[in-house]
């Protein structure tokens, strides 16, 4: 039977964390400074102290509300305006789908067409060796 073993530190070993963990101000984990990782599309810097975090947070909503009162006024967030959205993605994916279509039906008929080429060339051979 496999043991797997998990990681318990003594005692000494965790105050030594909570220690340190006392000392590291939380203002270090916000700071993208140290991060290595690949961020996504929508990450965003938002600062390393507290204050600019919350000033681009404020930004970021006082933009958020902008934007819902200009779909509001422009009735860019009624039905109609859904539905032609959804509409035009409709038509988007079904000419997607025809396009699809036309490269498959072109592939094909190349190898048709080298199947083609394939038998009559074995055809040829054949021939050539009967006669």
């Amino acid at each position: 039977m496999h043991h797997n073993p998990v990681y318990m530190p003594d005692e000494d070993r965790i105050a030594k964390i909570r220690e340190a963990a006392k000392e590291t101000p939380l203002e270090s984990y916000w700071d993208p400074k140290g991060e290595n990782r690949q961020k996504g599309a929508a990450y965003m810097k938002l600062g390393a102290t507290k204050e600019e975090r919350e000033e681009k947070m404020a930004d970021l909503e006082a933009t958020r509300q902008e934007t819902i009162r200009k779909r509001q006024e422009t009735g860019a967030d009624t039905e109609e305006a859904m539905s032609v959205i959804l509409t035009a993605s409709l038509k988007r994916k079904q000419r997607n789908e025809e396009r699809l279509a036309m490269m498959t039906a072109k592939r094909r008929k190349v190898e048709t067409a080298k199947d083609a080429m394939d038998f009559l060339a074995d055809m040829e051979v054949a021939l050539t060796q009967q006669g």
